[in-house]
């Protein structure tokens, strides 16, 4: 599902964390309803116009290719298909876009083994839950930046 209006724009300049969001294009996957609303508001408070949401990893790489965000905020525990099993997926995808935007991966786990599997698949960055307002824009504009 998405909401707020949709354009073609895509963010094309390197960003700063303290950068205008009002056209970033964010993708956010987890299959909590209550977290993808949280987030959604906190985007909201960050001037993001451009959300839309999936409840699993595959919902997401559907999403990814008719949206394509310019950041994923991506859960970790999901089901059928977890935010490890996504990435890899979504940088294996032949789309021009989507396969290459920063992913975030939002959790309540920290496990080194979780973190390394991450890197190696090309993660940005890890916020914790709860997500922190300030944490999230620093994330997201430094993930942009990149």
């Amino acid at each position: 599902m998405i909401h707020e209006e949709q354009t073609s724009h895509h963010v094309s300049l390197p960003m700063t964390p303290s950068c205008d969001f009002s056209s970033v294009r964010v993708l956010i996957i987890d299959d909590e309803p209550f977290c993808r609303a949280t987030l959604r508001q906190q985007l909201r408070q960050l001037g993001c116009q451009q959300v839309a949401e999936a409840e699993d990893g595959e919902s997401g790489l559907r999403q990814a290719t008719q949206f394509e965000p310019d950041v994923i905020l991506c859960d970790i525990a999901m089901e059928p298909m977890d935010g490890i099993d996504f990435v890899s997926a979504l940088r294996a995808g032949s789309w021009s876009h989507a396969n290459q935007a920063p992913v975030i991966f939002i959790t309540s786990h920290s496990r080194i083994d979780i973190v390394r599997k991450a890197a190696k698949i090309g993660v940005s960055a890890f916020l914790v839950k709860p997500i922190l307002l300030n944490a999230l824009k620093e994330k997201i504009g430094a993930a942009l930046a990149n």
